[in-house]
């Protein structure tokens, strides 16, 4: 379900669990829904990005939130990749953290594909990619791909990142 009919549970979730950040993935945000309809106490809306490549934005569309007291900036997107968005997070350390919040439709051309492979690839210390690439056929802990996600995969792999959700999420596949 879309977040318009799950705003007061995220609502509610905000301010029992107070998580730091919040990334809403397949949110079905679209020009008809305000920026205050999706308002949550205690934390601004970093990043929004509605999904203008379906019909009526249906499907896809990202939300980042955080901690209204945390330093955060919303990153300009340096790839062309349909659909991610990018913050940074001031630490105490020199370097930032980056969350990456990414959507991968399963009928993604192969082109965008290969963006989100670049993508992946260009990661950087100190950042989470995280979301939704929709490769079912990926094995995280064998270490298999079937041929379908192996060029995510290899990305992934050469980008010394790590799977850590090692359960199933949906219709018994382990999200990416």
């Amino acid at each position: 379900q879309s977040i318009v009919n799950k705003i007061d549970e995220l609502r509610s979730v905000a301010c029992d669990l107070k998580p730091d950040v919040i990334m809403i993935n397949e949110s079905w945000t679209n020009t008809n829904i305000t920026k205050v309809y999706l308002t949550v106490d205690g934390y601004n809306l970093v990043s929004r990005k509605d999904r203008v490549d379906t019909s009526n934005g249906r499907g896809g569309g990202l939300l980042i939130y955080a901690k209204a007291n945390l330093v955060v900036e919303e990153l300009d997107n340096r790839s062309l990749f349909n659909q991610y968005a990018s913050a940074s997070i001031s630490t105490l350390s020199k370097a930032p953290l980056i969350f990456t919040l990414v959507y991968r439709s399963p009928i993604s051309l192969r082109e965008n594909n290969d963006l989100l492979n670049d993508l992946v690839k260009s990661t950087k210390k100190s950042s989470l990619i995280i979301g939704d690439m929709n490769y079912s056929g990926i094995d995280w802990a064998n270490c298999y791909s079937n041929t379908a996600g192996i060029n995510f995969f290899t990305a992934s792999q050469e980008a010394f990142l790590d799977q850590h959700v090692d359960f199933p999420t949906h219709e018994g596949n382990v999200i990416d």
